[in-house]
């Protein structure tokens, strides 16, 4: 408790990466089919930031889709690419600060988001962040 106080680093539990993302989708309840490939360049602080994007995605789906939830993540070109696409519910999504909180993260790593509908019936969130950001 102390070191919390006294803000030192090492006394702060641990924040998920996109190492944990197999835990995040075991845990989500979520039907996920998953295209990831090696993230192992992916600096901490995108890591870290990437995985709680992944993360209100997934809770977006669950919450306002049905059915199987595509997740796709890569490094390509010096830049992290991240798609989680499903099958919109009747109401769709919104309402609440999920795609405002991702727009504001990704914001901050000088990233680009689109959070809609991209064929019939499909949601998707695809976020492109540089790995090179500056953070």
């Amino acid at each position: 408790m102390l070191g919390v106080l006294r803000e030192d680093p090492q006394a702060r539990a641990p924040q998920a990466t996109l190492a944990d993302l197999d835990e995040l989708i075991r845990t989500s309840g979520a039907d996920v089919t998953r295209e990831v490939g090696d993230l192992s360049a992916v600096p901490a602080v995108i890591s870290r930031e990437a995985y709680r994007i992944v993360q209100e995605a997934l809770t977006n789906a669950i919450k306002h889709g049905h059915g199987t939830v595509r997740l796709a993540a890569a490094v390509r070109e010096d830049q992290l690419s991240i798609e989680v696409t499903n099958a919109a519910g009747a109401g769709g999504h919104g309402g609440g600060r999920g795609v405002a909180g991702m727009r504001e993260r990704v914001g901050l790593l000088r990233g680009t988001l689109h959070a809609g509908p991209v064929e019939a019936g499909e949601w998707q969130v695809s976020v492109r962040l540089p790995l090179r950001s500056g953070v």
